[in-house]
């Protein structure tokens, strides 16, 4: 019985085709180095932002912020709410940002941004400064609750939610340990600089900024397509030779070439 003929139309699988993926495929293993990166993130934002809970009161009472001991849970209240406070403004320019410049442009200035923050405050000797700061650096310099989703949607992939898992549990730990942290860090035996005494948790949280805004740098790709296509093409432009740089090569081809020539001419007529 003859075969039906094959509709030419109809794709036919050969040996070179790949199999079609199936829903039983592993997933390719997301890079420890980029998880570690982003949880450094992630514990950063939230210690500058919780980590003063456990201290506020005793600063301002330390620093001679407030009239009488009453009035501190008062300053202590506004020098937490200066942080949020601070985000609203600009955390739909710091989205924006990241959908023109990039993803990791947003984080490496969010991650200096709290690295700064934290340092400046750390030396704030008045209240107006301390909340200026606590606005200006710690909230709106800060744009990793912007760029937290599309960042982790982008690089987890298939895997986004597991990455979000992991950085939102490194954030719990810090928002769970970082009071105590600051607490202790400012208690520290009893012993605190009289004009800066919240200098040592500072630096904590300065330190905690820094390394994020490093491991921002060295591990985490740029995502968003656009910048990531950039960034190529400023490579391919920068390894290429310009137009001097190529009549130059031509010319010293050139001149090459006619040495060598002038060299045989010269050794045919020493044979003739």
């Amino acid at each position: 019985v003859p075969l039906p003929a094959s509709d030419p139309s109809t794709p036919t699988a050969d040996a070179t085709t790949p199999p079609p993926p199936t829903a039983d495929a592993p997933l390719p293993p997301m890079r420890p180095a980029v998880v570690a990166a982003l949880c450094l993130a992630q514990m950063a934002h939230f210690y500058s932002m919780c980590s003063i809970f456990s201290y506020a009161g005793f600063l301002a009472a330390d620093s001679g912020w407030v009239s009488t001991p009453d009035r501190a849970g008062y300053v202590a209240g506004l020098l937490a709410t200066m942080l949020p406070l601070g985000r609203l403004p600009t955390s739909m320019l710091w989205g924006q940002y990241a959908d023109a410049a990039g993803r990791r442009p947003a984080l490496i200035g969010s991650m200096l941004g709290i690295a700064v923050g934290n340092l400046a405050f750390g030396f704030a000797r008045s209240l107006w400064a301390a909340l200026a700061v606590r606005f200006v650096l710690l909230g709106g310099c800060n744009g990793w609750n912007s760029v937290l989703g599309p960042i982790c949607a982008e690089v987890g992939g298939p895997r986004s939610s597991l990455l979000l898992g992991y950085v939102f549990g490194a954030g719990g730990v810090i928002n769970l340990v970082g009071p105590a942290v600051g607490g202790l860090a400012y208690g520290y035996w009893g012993r605190r600089p009289e004009d800066h005494p919240a200098l040592l948790p500072s630096l904590i949280g300065a330190a905690l900024g820094a390394t994020a805004c490093a491991a921002a740098w060295l591990w985490v790709p740029e995502t968003l397509p656009s910048a990531a296509a950039g960034a190529d093409d400023d490579e391919r432009r920068a390894n290429t030779p310009s137009s001097e740089e190529a009549d130059a090569a031509d010319a010293a081809v050139a001149a090459a070439e006619a040495a060598e020539e002038a060299a045989v001419a010269r050794r045919e007529a020493i044979a003739d």
